[in-house]
C-alpha cells in the first residue's frame, strides 16, 4: 500500500552558527510577519533584544539574570571549560552523513534542577564547542550508573548535598565495584578505569576545601557544585572582580568565571579586556555534525539511549518555533509591557524543556520565571501565572487534567482568590496525549485554548496544533480537535504500514478507524475526518538526530554512533521511525491512534491502549485513567488503571465495584466490544514520567485493587 506523506511549510535557518550564537543573534529581527492583521505583536520591527532585558528570574529569591549578563557569563565559562577539556573534537569529512563528532571528554554533563546556574553553565558548552548531557534529578543510583558509564564526561556539575553530590558519588562506586559491566562495545575495564581517574581528581578536589592551598591542577578540576540550599541568588551574593562568588569553596560552579589560572586574562579587572571567548563560526557541516546534546530516552521501557543532537538540529527547530507559532510576541517594551514571559515548570534535562522553551526563550528575548519551589503545586502555579503576567503556558499533560477540575480556577472558591490567568494566550502540552474532552472543559472554565504538540528527544518538534480559539479562528473552522495539529515548518511526515505488515491487516485497521471515527462524529464527538491508511508515523527533518551514542569517541577512528541502534530507529531513505500509529485527516492534521509496540492483541483484534487512556480520562467521575496488557489463563487482556476523583471510593470495595459496574456500561456505547477492559485496576494514581508520559510498563504493577469485569460485559462470546 502506497504511503501517505504531508510536509509543513518550508523555513530558512543560518547554518554557520554555533546554538550560543544563534540564540544571542537576534535571529527573529527581520522576521516577516504574515498574518498582521491577526497577530500584529508577531514582529520584532527591526529591532534588537535590549541587553538589559531580564532573561531569567528567580521566584523564590527574586534573583534575576540580564540578557547581557548571561551571554557574558556562558562565554566565560566557555573559557574555563576549554582550559579543563582542550581543544574539540575536530570536524573531518565524513563518509556517513549522520557521524557525530563527538568524544566522552568534551562531554558536560549537568545534574541539577532548573536553576539560575543552569542555562550559564549550558550555553557555556556550546559555546566551548563541547557536548551537554543533562541529566534528571530524580534518578536512582543505579540508574546514573548507567549514564555515567555510557557518557564517561569529563566535567560534572551537580548540587551540594546528599541528593546532588551523595547520588552521583553512589553511583560512581557501582561503578568502582564492577557495576554495570559491559555496555555493548564500551567494555567494563574501559568504564573502570575511567571511574578509578575522575574518582580520584574528586576526592582531590574535596580535599582542597579543606586546605588553604589547592594543589590540584585545574584540568582535573571535573566535579563543580551549585549550592541551592544557600540561596539561588548568586548575582545578591558578594563578588570579586571576576564575578566569582565570595563563598570560598574552589568547587563551587562560580570559579568556572574566573579566567583560568595561567591563562592571559587571569588577574585582569572585568571590562578592561575583550570579551572573555570568541565563539568561532560553524561550517554547515560541522553545524551539522557536532553533537551540542546528549539527551537520555528510554521512552516507556527499557534502558537508557543516549540521543546524539547537533547545533544544526537545535537551531532549525528553534528558528521553526518562532514562525509557527504566530501567538508569540516580538520586541518587548519592558519587562511587563510587551514581548513573552513564560514559567520554567517543564525541566531543561528534558528535551521539551531545553528544545521547546529554554533554548527559544533566550533567543526570542522572553523572560523565564523560575518556580521558587521545583515541587508543583497547582494553586500557587497559578498565582505565580498571576504574579509575573505570565503570556503563555508550556505544561505537562498531567496539568491540563488538573485544571479540568481544580477548584482555583472556580470562582465561588476561595482557593481562586488572586487568581487571575488572563494574561496568558493559550497553554501548550505534548508528551502524552490530553483528550479533546479535557482541552474543551478547560477552554469553557479559562477561555484559553489548549494547544497539543507532538515530538520526541530524537526529532523534537513533529507537529503543533494551530490558532487560539476552540473551534475556529478567522480561516474558518479548524476541525483539528483531538488531533495533535499540522507538520511543523521543514517537517516531512509519512505514515507508512510496519515492515512485515500485510495489506490485508492494513485495510483491517484502517476500516475500523474509519468506522469509528464516523460514529463518533456522528454523536459530535471529536476524531478524524476521512482518515487516511493507517501505518507508522515517519519524520523526515533538519531537527532528526544524529543517531545513537555508542560509547566511544569519534577519535581515533572509531565511531560515536550506534550503528545497529541508530538504523533500527530509521526506515530506508532516511525517515526516522516514531513507532507512533496514526493517520491524517482530510485537513492534514495528524491524529495518533496508538503505540506500534504497545498495541494489545485480544484475540486477534489489535488495542491501542491511548486511545483507552484519552477514552477514560474524560468519563466525569475519573480524575485519570491508563491502559495496559494483562495475562490472564495464557491470553492477552485489557486492563484499565483508573484514579476515581472522589478517592473516598480507594476506601470501600463496593464502591469500587459500583464505579467499574458503570464503567463497564459507559464503555459499551464508545467503543468496539473487544476493547472494553476485562480487567480495573483501582489506584491512587497513574504512574507517569515527569513529562506526564504513561509508563506503561508500571501500569498493571501499580499499587492499588483490581476487580475484574462481569461477564456479562465483555461482548460476544465468540469471534
Amino acid at each position: 500500500m502506497a504511503p501517505t506523506e504531508l510536509s509543513g511549510p518550508t523555513v530558512d535557518f543560518p547554518q554557520n552558527l554555533n546554538v550560543h550564537s544563534f540564540v544571542f543573534s537576534n535571529p527573529f529581527q527581520h522576521a516577516v510577519n504574515p498574518d498582521p492583521k491577526q497577530y500584529p505583536d508577531h514582529t520584532y520591527d527591526g529591532q534588537t533584544v535590549p541587553p538589559h532585558k531580564t532573561s531569567i528570574i528567580h521566584d523564590g529569591s527574586g534573583a534575576t539574570l540580564s540578557r547581557a549578563r548571561l551571554q557574558l557569563d556562558s562565554l566565560k565559562v566557555a573559557r574555563s571549560l576549554r582550559a579543563i577539556v582542550g581543544n574539540p573534537v575536530a570536524c573531518a569529512p565524513h563518509a556517513n552523513p549522520n557521524e557525530p563528532v563527538h568524544a566522552p571528554r568534551t562531554t558536560v554533563l549537568l545534574h541539577l534542577p532548573n536553576s539560575l546556574a543552569w542555562p550559564i553553565l549550558a550555553l557555556g558548552t556550546f559555546a566551548a564547542s563541547c557536548t551537554l548531557s543533562p541529566i534528571s534529578t530524580h534518578l536512582s543510583p543505579r540508574e546514573l550508573a548507567y549514564i555515567l558509564a555510557k557518557a564517561r564526561p569529563q566535567v560534572l556539575v551537580t548540587t551540594t548535598g546528599a541528593d546532588g553530590e551523595g547520588q552521583l558519588r553512589k553511583a560512581l562506586d557501582l561503578l568502582l565495584q564492577g557495576e554495570p559491566q559491559d555496555q555493548g562495545v564500551v567494555k567494563g575495564a574501559m568504564i573502570r578505569a575511567w571511574a578509578r581517574e575522575l574518582a580520584a581528581d574528586w576526592d582531590q578536589g574535596r580535599a582542597a576545601r579543606l586546605q588553604k592551598g589547592d594543589s590540584l591542577p585545574f584540568r582535573r578540576r571535573r566535579v563543580w557544585t551549585v549550592d541551592l540550599a544557600g540561596g539561588a541568588d548568586y548575582y545578591g551574593h558578594a563578588l570579586n572582580k571576576h564575578g566569582v562568588s565570595a563563598a570560598i569553596d574552589p568547587r563551587d560552579w562560580t570559579n568556572l568565571l574566573a579566567p583560568p589560572p595561567g591563562s592571559k586574562q587571569e588577574g585582569t579587572i572585568e571590562g578592561t579586556s575583550s570579551v572573555p571567548f570568541e565563539v568561532q563560526p560553524m561550517s554547515p557541516e560541522e553545524q551539522h555534525h557536532r553533537a551540542a546534546l546528549m539527551l537520555w530516552s528510554s521512552g516507556t521501557t527499557g534502558q537508557s539511549k543516549g540521543v546524539l543532537l547537533s547545533h544544526r538540529n537545535c537551531v532549525a527547530n528553534t528558528q521553526a518555533l518562532w514562525h509557527y507559532n504566530m501567538h508569540f510576541k516580538g520586541i518587548s517594551r519592558g519587562d511587563y509591557g510587551g514581548g513573552e514571559r513564560w514559567l520554567a515548570l517543564a525541566p531543561w534535562c528534558h528535551v521539551l524543556g531545553l528544545c521547546t522553551l529554554l533554548l527559544p526563550a533566550i533567543a526570542l528575548g522572553a523572560t523565564l520565571v523560575i518556580p521558587a519551589n521545583p515541587r508543583f503545586d497547582l494553586p500557587t502555579y497559578l498565582r505565580t501565572i498571576t504574579k509575573y503576567r505570565i503570556t503563555f503556558a508550556h505544561i505537562a499533560p498531567a496539568v491540563a487534567v488538573a485544571l479540568k477540575t481544580t477548584p482555583a480556577l472556580d470562582p465561588s472558591s476561595p482557593v481562586s482568590q488572586g487568581i487571575d490567568v488572563s494574561s496568558i494566550s493559550g497553554f501548550m502540552t505534548g508528551g502524552a496525549p490530553t483528550s479533546s474532552e479535557i482541552i474543551r472543559i478547560v477552554h469553557e472554565r479559562t477561555q484559553r485554548y489548549i494547544h497539543m504538540g507532538y515530538g520526541t528527544t530524537e526529532t523534537i518538534t513533529i507537529t503543533q496544533t494551530s490558532g487560539m480559539g476552540l473551534d475556529r479562528d478567522m480561516y474558518g473552522p479548524r476541525d483539528e480537535l483531538g488531533s495533535v495539529g499540522f507538520a511543523a515548518p521543514n517537517v516531512s511526515i509519512r505514515i507508512q504500514a510496519p515492515p512485515g505488515t500485510s495489506d490485508e491487516s492494513t485495510n483491517y485497521r484502517t476500516q475500523e478507524i474509519r468506522d469509528a471515527a464516523k460514529r463518533a462524529r456522528e454523536r459530535g464527538e471529536r476524531a478524524p475526518l476521512d482518515p487516511s491508511p493507517v501505518g507508522e508515523i515517519l519524520v523526515k527533518a533538519p531537527a532528526v538526530m544524529l543517531g545513537y551514542f555508542s560509547g566511544l569517541s569519534s577519535e581515533g577512528g572509531t565511531s560515536a554512533l550506534d550503528a545497529e541502534m541508530t538504523q533500527g530507529a530509521f526506515h530506508p531513505g532516511g525517515w526516522y521511525r516514531s513507532g507512533d500509529e496514526g493517520v491524517f485527516d482530510a485537513h492534514g492534521h495528524v491524529w495518533i491512534t496508538g503505540r506500534i509496540k504497545e498495541l494489545i492483541k485480544v484475540k486477534g483484534f489489535q488495542v491501542p491502549p491511548a486511545e483507552l487512556d484519552s477514552l477514560f480520562a474524560g468519563h466525569p467521575k475519573l480524575a485519570d485513567a491508563g491502559a495496559t496488557s494483562h495475562q490472564h489463563e495464557g491470553l492477552e487482556e485489557v486492563l484499565m488503571l483508573v484514579v476515581p476523583k472522589d478517592r473516598s471510593v480507594l476506601a470501600s470495595r463496593e464502591k469500587m465495584q459500583a464505579l467499574m459496574e458503570e464503567l463497564c456500561e459507559w464503555v459499551k456505547d464508545q467503543t468496539a466490544h473487544y476493547k472494553w477492559p476485562k480487567f480495573y485496576l483501582f489506584a491512587e494514581a497513574a504512574p507517569r514520567n515527569p513529562t506526564g508520559k504513561i509508563l506503561r510498563k508500571d501500569v498493571a504493577i501499580t499499587s492499588g485493587t483490581i476487580l475484574m469485569a462481569p461477564k456479562t460485559s465483555r461482548g460476544p462470546a465468540k469471534l
